[in-house]
């Protein structure tokens, strides 16, 4: 049974109007919601940093602010949207005069990253323009109305699809060029805001933090030390770096003993070959698996299988 956390506040003080967010929610579908909701923000009022194992994404409808992403600071006004990938490390705020009134959807799935890439967003473009917006806020709206639907899960899903529909079609009014363009970072590094300035002398151990997170969390899949680097915006060389400093750990080492540790796991179960618990925790090769796992624990998966 899923379970579920529901806020919904009439507080004129409460920066949250009303939200839900999903816990225990199947991540092997093509798309699943995880949260959603929508906030009238206080003036100057922010987020994070935090980071997420989810697409998130917020749709300004009116008011501006800020939107702070790996050391690049990006301005966001209303009839906006504004997108956060899995394990980037955010922090966004209101402006101090005009502050923001938005809605937000997190999603997963495996077809989140084609839908993503269809409404337009890429990691060099977070941030974009909404020309359909009547009908968008107004679907958002049903979205939020509906968390406290007795059947609010079959309702949810439905109108999220219709959301993205929406933001699909938004994707056809947009410019060329604009599509071909990055967004501008405004600021950099020197000028982060305070929330980020406060732990920047320990941003190492939060980067370390999201590559473990990465590997815990999609340990299955085919993981690439560049891939996760690109994503994090840093170079290779200075990731593996201080992933060894703070693990004693190459990232690859790391990856491997976790992937034996689920094989341990998943070998309790009899009914498993061992080719396929060599898949199911990411190896290609059920030979090299074999090779690793008796190198981590000094026995094959097949001895070891016999002692447990």
């Amino acid at each position: 049974m899923m379970r579920h956390k529901i806020f919904a506040l009439d507080d004129s003080d409460a920066p949250n109007h009303a939200y839900i967010h999903l816990q225990g929610v199947d991540r092997e579908q093509d798309l699943t919601l995880v949260q959603c909701g929508h906030q009238v923000t206080a003036p100057s009022y922010g987020y994070g940093p935090m980071i997420r194992d989810h697409y998130l994404l917020h749709l300004v409808r009116s008011g501006k602010g800020r939107l702070f992403i790996h050391n690049c600071v990006y301005t966001i006004s209303k009839n906006s949207c504004f997108l956060i990938y899995p394990h980037q490390i955010a922090y966004y705020e209101a402006d101090a005069e005009e502050p923001w009134n938005y809605y937000w959807i997190g999603i997963c799935g495996y077809s989140v990253e084609r839908i993503i890439d269809r409404i337009g967003f890429s990691y060099n473009r977070v941030i974009l323009p909404l020309y359909i917006d009547q009908p968008l806020f107004h679907a958002l709206e049903q979205m939020v109305a509906s968390i406290t639907d007795p059947e609010f899960d079959l309702l949810l899903n439905g109108l999220l699809r219709i959301v993205l529909h929406y933001l699909v079609r938004n994707h056809d009014q947009l410019n060329p060029d604009y599509l071909a363009a990055t967004n501008t970072c405004i600021q950099t590094e020197s000028v982060m805001c305070p929330q980020f300035a406060t732990c920047q002398p320990n941003m190492d151990d939060e980067y370390v933090r999201i590559v473990t997170s990465i590997i815990q969390t999609s340990f299955m899949q085919n993981i690439r030390i560049e891939e996760i680097a690109d994503k994090m915006r840093l170079n290779r060389s200075y990731l593996t770096s201080i992933f060894r400093k703070y693990t004693g750990k190459s990232i690859r080492s790391y990856l491997t003993d976790f992937r034996i540790e689920q094989a341990c796991i998943l070998l309790k179960d009899g009914r498993r070959s061992i080719a396929s618990v060599a898949s199911e925790v990411g190896f290609s090769d059920p030979l090299y698996f074999s090779r690793a796992f008796s190198s981590l624990k000094g026995y094959s998966p097949r001895k070891y299988r016999s002692l447990i």
